[in-house]
């Protein structure tokens, strides 16, 4: 009777053992599960970084000017970054192998962002809330073309449209375009040289996700790493 108890009790704590492992098991495999979503999250948001790349990663000083500034049919499109936004909304705690400082970039980049779509919506609200007006000034700029044999440079184009032989809705609306356009590219994309600029937090968050999906499983705690790649035969 002593015998059979003990290997009865032994069978009770190895079937106890077994139910805690699993358990454990099951638990470290559901949070590995977490770990893998934010970092899939975060390759994903580095696709969208590279897609708008031709934006983003552009310099453009105060200096900056472009002869199509003035122009109502080269208007520049919004900016989605859907998957940046889910990544803020996760925030620090649930992946904690992201450190703090990335998030802060991550918020200001957001900002940033929202501040240049709706520059660019604002762009496309006067355009469209005179569609006639626009056209006229469209018109007007290929007049200004072929009168500088398609050779326009943005001091040909400015000097013409601060001039008095320009209607003054057209002068006006030309005005509103270049200044919308000189803020969406010299005050929000920027030259990187500060942190506020878009163009530097796109390389500061292309390099910090870099280096965390390459460093992913070494910050991972090896009793994690043990525990889920465990297989009971």
């Amino acid at each position: 009777m002593i015998i059979l108890q003990i290997i009865s009790d032994k069978a009770e704590f190895l079937v106890g053992a077994v139910a805690l492992f699993l358990s454990i098991r099951a638990y470290v495999s559901s949070e590995r599960s977490k770990y893998e979503n934010t970092k899939s999250l975060l390759l994903s948001f580095k696709n969208e970084l590279e897609f708008q790349s031709s934006w983003l990663s552009g310099i453009y000083t105060e200096k900056h000017n472009d002869p199509d500034w003035f122009s109502p049919q080269k208007i520049v499109f919004v900016l989605s970054f859907e998957t940046a936004k889910e990544l803020s909304r996760r925030g620090v705690s649930d992946s904690k192998f992201i450190q703090s400082d990335f998030y802060k970039k991550l918020a200001r980049f957001n900002e940033r962002i929202d501040a240049f779509n709706n520059a660019v919506q604002y762009q496309q609200d006067i355009i469209s809330s005179n569609p006639i007006l626009s056209q006229k000034l469209a018109e007007y700029l290929k007049s200004l073309e072929k009168k500088y044999n398609k050779n326009i440079k943005f001091c040909d184009i400015y000097s013409e449209v601060n001039s008095v032989n320009i209607d003054e809705d057209i002068k006006l609306l030309a005005k509103q375009l270049y200044q919308g356009n000189k803020i969406i590219h010299s005050q929000l994309i920027g030259d990187g040289s500060q942190s506020q600029y878009l163009n530097y937090l796109y390389r500061e968050l292309n390099k910090d996700i870099d280096e965390v999906v390459n460093s992913y499983e070494s910050k991972l705690p090896i009793w994690f790493r043990k525990i889920s790649s465990f297989k009971i035969c």
